[in-house]
C-alpha cells in the first residue's frame, strides 16, 4: 500500500469518526438519558449504539489499516521487551499494571460518578457493611419505620440489616474498618485484571497475558463498572482469581492448589452465587470427571471442599443469625420491608411470563452483551476462540449456562455499564477472545496471508472506537451524577450538623427540577442512614405527623425541611421547636 492510499484511508476513517459526533445534530442527538423501565433505551442512546457500529468501528479500522506499519512495529517492539523480562520483572510489571488500573478506577469513580452510586443497591450494601463493622449482624430498627429509607434492606422482629449477599457487605465492612472507604472496590477491579493477565500468561506466555489484559481493559463493560461500588466488581474480580487458581491446580494437582481454587470460588460466590456457579459449572463437572479417571477425585474434592467451607459457613451462619434460617436475607421470605423492584415475577410461572423472561431477559441481555463486551469484532474473536481447546470450550459453555439464568431471573437488569447481570462473563469472554485472536493470526500466517492490516485495524478499534464509546457513556453517567451532587450538596450544607432533614422521596426531590427530570437516574431512594443513626445529617422521609415522633426519637437534633424555592431550586428551611 503506497502513501497515497494510506492518506486516503486516513481521510475516510477520520470522516467516519467525525460523522459519529455529527449525529449530535440530529433530532434524537447523542445525549444519553436514563429512565425506567430497566430495558428502556432512549432514541439518543440507540443512535450512540448505531453510530458506534456503523461509524466508529469502520472509521477506527480504516485508521488502523492506514497506520498499521507503525502500530505493528510498536506492538512487536513491546512484545520483544516483554519476552526478555525475567519472571520476577513480569510479576512486578503485572502488579504495577493492576495498581495503575486501580488508580484509573478511582479517578473514574471521582470524575464520571462524582463519588456517588449509580444504583440504590450500593447505598443498601454500604448499610449492611456498616452493621457488620459494628461487630453485629443486625441492629435495632428505629421507629417510626416509615420515616427511614429502607430500599433493599432486610428487617424482621424489630431489627434490620443489609439485604444483599454477604460478600459485598463484608467488603463494605472492611472499607469501614480499614479506612479505605469505597477504594476497596478499585482494588477488586484491579484483581480482575490481575487474574485475567495471569491466566492468559499461563496459557499463551507473557505476551498472551498482556494481550488478554488489553482486551479486558478495552471492553466498556470493564471500565465503566470498575468505576462503581457495585457488588459485581467484587464477584468478577474473585472469579478471575479463581480461574487463575484453577489453571494452576490442573497443572499441579495438589491438595493445596485445589484448596485455593475452592476458597477463591467460595469468596466469589459469597457475592454473586448463582452467576459464579453457572459460569464455572462446565469446568467443574469436566474436571471432576477427569480427576475420577486419573484416580484423584478424592484429592480434588477434598481440596475444593475445604476451600469452600469457610465462605459457606460464613454465609449460612450469617443467614441463621439474621433471618432465623439457612436462607440468606436476599432469599428469605420473612422480610418486613417491601421491595417493589424484587417482586416483578411472583407465583407460578405462566407462559406469558416465560415469554417475557426470554425476550426482556435473555434476548435483551444477549444483545447488550454483544454490544458492550467488544462489539462485533469481539463476537468474532470469541467465536474463533470457542473451539480452540477443551478449556475454552468449557469457558464458552459456562457463558451459555449463565445466559440461561435469564429464564429464571426476576429482574431484567440495567445496561448503564453493560448488561449488569452478566458482568462476570467478561472474564471468560476476554480469555476466549484472546485465544481467538491468537488463533486467527496463526491461521492467517499459516496460509501465507498478511496480518499487518488485521493487527492495525483491531488495535485502533480497541483504543479509539471502544474508548470513545466508553467515555461517551461515562459522560452520561457524569450528568446523572450531577443530580446527586446537587441534591446532597443542599442537604449536606457545611453549616448544618447534628440535624434531621425531612424530605420527600428522593425521586420526587430530583424529578422536581426540569433538567434533572430530562436526564434521569436509576437512584430513587435517599442514602440509608448509618445503622446507629450517627450521621451528621439524617435525611428522613417527610410524612404528616412524623415530625413530633422523630423529635422524640432524636431530641438533640435540629430539624429542617427540604423545600423548593420560587425559582424551582431546593433549599433547607429550619423548623421551629415544637
Amino acid at each position: 500500500m503506497n502513501l497515497r492510499q494510506r492518506v486516503g484511508l486516513l481521510v475516510c476513517g477520520a470522516t467516519l469518526y467525525a460523522c459519529f459526533f455529527g449525529l449530535s445534530q440530529t433530532a434524537p442527538g447523542l445525549r444519553i438519558t436514563f429512565h425506567p423501565p430497566w430495558t428502556n433505551a432512549s432514541s439518543a442512546e440507540a443512535y450512540v449504539w448505531l453510530g458506534t457500529l456503523l461509524l466508529l468501528t469502520p472509521g477506527a479500522c480504516l485508521l488502523g489499516v492506514a497506520l498499521a506499519p507503525w502500530l505493528v512495529r510498536e506492538i512487536q517492539a513491546l512484545g520483544v521487551r516483554v519476552t526478555r523480562l525475567t519472571s520476577r520483572e513480569r510479576r512486578l510489571g503485572t502488579a504495577l499494571l493492576a495498581c495503575l488500573f486501580a488508580g484509573l478506577a478511582r479517578v473514574g469513580h471521582a470524575y464520571f460518578l462524582r463519588g456517588f452510586p449509580f444504583t440504590d443497591d450500593e447505598w443498601a450494601a454500604r448499610f449492611g457493611g456498616q452493621v457488620l463493622a459494628a461487630g453485629v449482624s443486625t441492629m435495632p430498627r428505629p421507629t417510626p419505620y416509615i420515616a427511614f429509607p429502607d430500599l433493599f434492606l432486610y428487617a424482621h422482629d424489630g431489627r434490620w440489616a443489609g439485604l444483599d449477599w454477604l460478600g459485598v457487605q463484608l467488603a463494605w465492612a472492611v472499607a469501614e474498618l480499614s479506612g479505605l472507604g469505597d477504594a476497596i472496590f478499585a482494588v477488586a477491579a484491579a484483581l480482575t485484571l490481575l487474574g485475567v493477565i495471569a491466566v492468559g500468561a499461563r496459557r499463551h506466555g507473557a505476551t498472551g497475558g498482556l494481550l488478554a489484559g488489553a482486551l479486558l481493559v478495552a471492553s466498556p463493560m470493564m471500565g465503566l463498572l470498575s468505576f462503581t461500588t457495585h457488588a459485581h466488581v467484587l464477584s468478577r474480580g474473585m472469579l478471575a482469581i479463581a480461574l487463575w487458581a484453577f489453571v494452576v491446580a490442573t497443572e499441579r494437582r495438589t491438595l493445596g492448589a485445589w484448596f485455593w481454587t475452592g476458597l477463591a470460588l467460595g469468596v466469589a460466590g459469597m457475592t454473586r452465587p448463582f452467576e459464579v456457579c453457572a459460569l464455572v459449572l462446565p469446568l467443574a463437572v469436566a474436571e471432576l470427571v477427569a480427576s475420577a479417571k486419573r484416580g484423584e477425585l478424592a484429592r480434588t474434592l477434598s481440596g475444593v471442599a475445604l476451600g469452600l467451607a469457610l465462605p459457606l459457613l460464613a454465609t449460612f451462619g450469617h443467614a441463621l443469625v439474621v433471618t432465623g434460617g439457612l436462607l440468606p436475607p436476599r432469599l428469605a421470605a420473612n422480610n418486613e420491608v417491601v421491595h417493589p423492584y424484587l417482586a416483578h415475577f411472583k407465583g407460578a410461572l405462566s407462559l406469558s411470563q416465560l415469554g417475557e423472561r426470554f425476550g426482556a431477559n435473555f434476548s435483551y441481555n444477549l444483545v447488550m452483551l454483544a454490544l458492550w463486551f467488544l462489539g462485533p469484532l469481539g463476537l468474532l474473536l470469541v467465536a474463533v476462540g470457542f473451539g480452540a481447546d477443551r478449556f475454552t470450550r468449557l469457558l464458552g459453555w459456562g457463558v451459555v449456562v449463565s445466559l440461561l439464568l435469564a429464564l429464571i431471573h426476576d429482574d431484567h437488569g440495567l445496561h448503564l455499564v453493560g448488561p449488569i447481570h452478566y458482568s462476570e462473563s467478561i472474564v471468560p469472554l476476554s480469555l476466549l477472545a484472546t485465544t481467538g485472536l491468537l488463533r486467527l493470526l496463526e491461521s492467517l500466517r499459516g496460509r501465507g496471508l498478511p496480518t499487518e492490516a488485521v493487527v492495525g485495524a483491531l488495535s485502533m478499534f480497541l483504543v479509539l472506537a471502544l474508548g470513545t464509546f466508553t467515555v461517551w457513556n461515562g459522560l452520561a453517567l457524569r450528568r446523572q451524577a450531577e443530580i446527586h451532587e446537587y441534591v446532597y450538596g443542599v442537604v449536606d450544607s457545611p453549616d448544618i450538623t447534628d440535624a434531621v432533614v425531612l424530605a420527600p422521596s428522593y425521586s420526587n426531590a430530583w424529578n422536581a427540577i426540569p433538567r434533572f427530570r430530562v436526564q434521569g437516574s436509576f437512584v430513587f431512594s435517599w442514602r440509608r442512614p448509618r445503622p446507629d443513626l450517627s450521621d451528621s445529617v439524617l435525611v428522613l422521609l417527610d410524612a404528616p405527623g412524623e415530625e413530633s415522633r422523630l423529635r422524640a426519637l432524636l431530641p438533640d437534633r435540629r430539624f429542617f425541611r427540604l423545600s423548593r424555592t420560587k425559582d424551582g431550586q431546593l433549599e433547607l428551611v429550619a423548623l421551629p421547636e415544637s
